[in-house]
């Protein structure tokens, strides 16, 4: 997730999160005898686990339904209280088939509702906390990309590109140097190219693997599913609410920057 600090440090926090406060309980004075310390330790493993699934089936889904949309710290919050909610649900279902706890309707919600009640101002407080912390980290970061953009050499390594509609059999024809950007839609690929002052738009019915086979130039790469972009003509990248943006010379159009690409972006950009 935006605010999150990575799928693989997220999963390893859950881990040592759930073992410390297994420990707390196993050396708690109040009452866990009866439930017995195996069981004790069920719970705890159920909790990490829950965690776990819960973690890497909203980095799967937000990869791939939520792509580059604004992540703000309603969302965050929002997500927070679910992933208790998870972990409260997979506890109680838990606990119900070793017969320690009555699962019926009430105590299920009454259950959901105090770990909603207990869950939210801190969870709140989280969400605001790491909002701030990402938002500097993004701007810091995106501001390091714009010096490697205005520090860039002058390539001199030009060529024609030539882009064939499957449809008509037309084919286009511009300069790797010419080029802005090549943005997906359905069947159909935009092409954006500059030609003298002027920006001028084509549309062809073609697939955006295609399109990048066809241009093969290690600086028009993909930098969102749906866009290819130029890095020769980037003007500057901003960051707003964990969503990067890139904004070419001449055009007013904002292009997504995904996460997925943004390393790769930065490691081209070095060389430039």
């Amino acid at each position: 997730m935006p605010f999150s600090r990575g799928l693989g440090k997220e999963v390893l926090y859950i881990c040592i999160t759930g073992a410390i406060a297994l420990l707390i309980f196993y050396f708690s004075p109040y009452g866990f005898g009866k439930i017995g310390y195996l069981n004790l330790l069920g719970f705890g493993l159920v909790s990490v686990l829950a965690g776990i699934l819960y973690i890497i089936s909203t980095h799967y889904l937000y990869e791939n339904y939520r792509d580059n949309r604004q992540w703000t710290v309603g969302w965050e919050i929002i997500h927070s209280l679910c992933f208790l909610l998870f972990i409260a649900i997979s506890i109680l279902v838990y606990g119900y088939f070793l017969r320690l706890t009555d699962l019926n309707f009430k105590n299920f919600f009454l259950y959901l509702f105090y770990t909603i009640l207990f869950g939210l101002i801190p969870v709140t407080i989280r969400a605001v906390l790491v909002g701030n912390w990402r938002l500097k980290k993004e701007l810091a970061e995106a501001k390091k990309i714009n010096e490697l953009i205005t520090g860039r050499k002058l390539a001199s390594d030009e060529k024609i590109i030539e882009l064939q509609d499957t449809s008509s059999k037309s084919t286009l024809k511009l300069s790797t140097h010419d080029l802005l950007y090549v943005e997906a839609a359905e069947n159909y690929i935009t092409v954006v190219w500059e030609q003298g002052p002027a920006i001028k738009k084509e549309m062809l019915r073609m697939t955006m693997k295609a399109a990048s086979k066809q241009i093969n130039d290690p600086l028009i790469v993909f930098c969102h599913r749906s866009f290819i972009v130029n890095l020769r003509k980037i003007q500057t990248i901003s960051s707003y609410s964990g969503v990067f943006s890139i904004r070419l010379n001449g055009v007013e159009t904002a292009i997504p920057l995904s996460g997925t690409y943004k390393k790769e972006i930065k490691q081209k950009l070095v060389g430039l």
